[in-house]
């Protein structure tokens, strides 16, 4: 008997190293802009969302941002396409737009996809606080299962419902638009200041 799993779905999770200048200045710019723009309304509750223009903004550390999220996002698609038996072309065309999100206590996000995008990505440039107790889903980033919900129960649990992360500090987390995910309620005292992407190939 083979066992072949089917209709996967990938994440890739990534913490380049040297990043810590860019996270202090991103944090510095979106900390300030956070306490001077209104800022749109999408899936945040509470918090502050700005306008989803960083990768056209000017500036060395917007530029630097870029450079970054699509380096590690060339080398997610590399190996998703080796797990599939296949290459990606060096010169592969990305695009995209990214926006930032900074939290305090009580913020969250309600379950959403990014499924005009090919492929979503959120860059922790500051996870905030960690809860007391690190069992608590408090502020946790939560993947839902994208197959839809089983017929009655799984009494054996044999099969992932969801998949909670844990934020940290620098993290990269690249995954496909399509799959559904939310954050629970964040409770530091420091703000949470995260940047997704929307990503698209071709």
């Amino acid at each position: 008997m083979r066992r072949t799993p089917l209709f996967t779905s990938p994440l890739f999770l990534s913490r380049p190293r040297d990043t810590g200048d860019l996270r202090a200045e991103l944090t510095r710019i979106l900390l300030d802009e956070a306490d001077t723009a209104a800022g749109v309304q999408r899936s945040n509750v509470g918090g502050w969302h700005s306008e989803p223009d960083l990768f056209t903004r000017p500036g060395p550390a917007f530029a630097a941002l870029q450079r970054l999220l699509f380096s590690e996002f060339r080398e997610a698609l590399q190996l998703q396409a080796q797990a599939r038996g296949r290459t990606v072309h060096p010169d592969l065309r990305i695009g995209g737009q990214a926006w930032a999100m900074v939290m305090e206590s009580g913020h969250y996000s309600v379950p959403h996809h990014h499924g005009d995008a090919h492929w979503a990505c959120v860059f922790y440039v500051d996870a905030g606080e960690l809860p007391a107790d690190p069992k608590t889903p408090t502020g946790m980033l939560t993947f839902l299962d994208p197959r839809g919900p089983l017929k009655g129960e799984d009494p054996l649990e044999l099969f992932e419902t969801r998949q909670d992360l844990r934020p940290k500090d620098g993290l990269l987390v690249f995954f496909p638009g399509w799959l559904q995910h939310h954050v629970h309620p964040y409770a530091g005292d420091r703000p949470r200041v995260s940047i997704s992407a929307n990503l698209v190939v071709g």
